[in-house]
């Protein structure tokens, strides 16, 4: 039998079944570690326990860390609405258990009042609950309070961004000239409008502001092609356009990109979520992570993904709004022409009727007579359209406000998540 009728069974579809941990755990022994955007502001987001264990993560794969210089460009401008984006939801979230702290009392008070309990009794009815309420209260505003980065203080000295320099200088990607950006952001736009993953999805939402994750990977690709070593990328983005879904499950990186991968730079590609890293990297080097640490991890990236499903809202009730907004306008055409129209037919009618009654032959009076008849009935019939076209408009301007009023508050919770641009 020839050589090309003895092909294997599986080299070459390792796209579509997922990574077993061994795989894993050899990829980050093994691979070039290119950490994403989001795996750099994540420090940000992690209280000084969990960021110094990932810090030492970091530490000892340093050697083999890159940072393309698309990623270092979004960190440095993105640091403080990360941490800003933190703090907001801590404090939301302290808010809100304090609001439901309360109306648990209020519930419990006026329960006890429907009883007709007297004043005393109240007191104890209540008193085993608020004792376990204030402990509450007083656990989360510590928590609150015991976070030790703020805004203010990044702004002119960053522990973080220090620690990161030191452990990272030399390993990101050079800057380039204005002519090879212009290079790669239009390749990435042809990409983006050919669905080429990665990068598709940012770019059919935002246009040319969306190729940044594009431009990382034509970074990664170049950096590969030198280094000749497996790329590990990590990267909390899981979106579609790098991540293969199927049946609902995250089945590994697109088939697409391992193979544009090994076609460009003969190596490897693996993709991994910063969770994912932290819960395996204890068992390839001697670190320790705790379960907390891995947690913090994993509640970032719910955070990120949150916010990444209200962009995805409040893009989705963009469109409609350009959908109401042509709705309206061509009402608003409708309307003008019927009232044209309006006005056209009470003419005809006036000049009608002065024939109708001043006319010089009795047969000209029958005609305008009868012809005011139609017309009548035509200006009935008008008069209909007009009236259903007011109440569409009318319900169409009710839809738009509730729309803009719902658009709103998507983007006032985006913006308490410290934007689009913190992810």
């Amino acid at each position: 039998m020839s050589d090309n009728l003895r092909g294997s069974f599986v080299d070459g579809y390792e796209g579509y079944w997922r990574r077993s941990a061994s795989s894993v755990e050899d990829a980050i022994s093994s691979s070039s570690i290119i950490l994403d955007t989001n795996a750099l502001l994540g420090l940000y987001r992690m209280d000084s326990v969990a960021r110094g264990e990932y810090l030492n993560v970091l530490q000892n794969l340093a050697p083999r860390i890159w940072v393309p210089r698309q990623v270092l460009d979004e960190f440095h401008k993105n640091r403080l609405s990360a941490l800003d984006s933190h703090m907001n939801a801590l404090t939301e979230k302290s808010q809100a258990v304090e609001g439901a702290v309360n109306e648990l009392e209020n519930k419990l008070r006026d329960f006890a009042k429907l009883r007709s309990l007297s004043g005393r009794q109240v007191a104890d009815y209540m008193r085993p609950l608020q004792e376990l309420t204030s402990e509450i209260s007083r656990r989360v505003e510590v928590d609150v309070k015991s976070f030790d980065l703020s805004a203010g203080q990044l702004a002119s000295s960053d522990p973080i961004l220090e620690r990161l320099s030191a452990l990272l200088d030399g390993r990101v990607g050079d800057k380039v000239n204005l002519e090879e950006i212009e290079r790669r952001k239009a390749l990435a736009v042809h990409r983006g409008s050919q669905e080429v993953p990665p990068g598709y999805k940012d770019y059919k939402k935002r246009g040319d502001d969306g190729v940044g994750d594009c431009l990382i990977w034509l970074e990664i690709l170049d950096y590969a092609k030198v280094e000749k070593r497996p790329i590990l990328f990590v990267s909390s983005d899981t979106k579609e356009d790098w991540m293969r879904y199927q049946c609902g499950l995250v089945i590994g990186p697109r088939p697409e990109l391992i193979e544009e991968m090994r076609q460009v730079a003969g190596v490897e590609y693996h993709h991994v979520t910063l969770p994912e890293l932290l819960s395996r990297v204890g068992a390839v080097l001697m670190v320790s992570v705790s379960q907390e640490t891995i947690d913090q991890a994993k509640h970032v990236q719910e955070h990120e993904e949150r916010t990444t499903q209200l962009i995805n809202q409040r893009n989705t009730l963009a469109e409609e709004g350009v959908r109401i907004s042509r709705e309206i306008g061509a009402g608003e055409e409708e309307r003008a022409f019927l009232l044209h129209e309006s006005e056209w037919l009470m003419r005809r009618q006036r000049e009608l009727a002065h024939v109708a009654s001043s006319g010089k032959l009795k047969a000209e009076r029958v005609v305008a007579r009868g012809q005011l008849l139609e017309l009548a009935e035509e200006a009935a019939r008008l008069e209909q359209k007009r009236a259903h076209q007011d109440r569409s408009m009318q319900a169409l301007f009710e839809k738009q406000k509730a729309h803009i009023a719902s658009l709103r508050t998507i983007e006032e919770k985006i913006i308490r998540r410290g934007g689009e641009e913190a992810l």
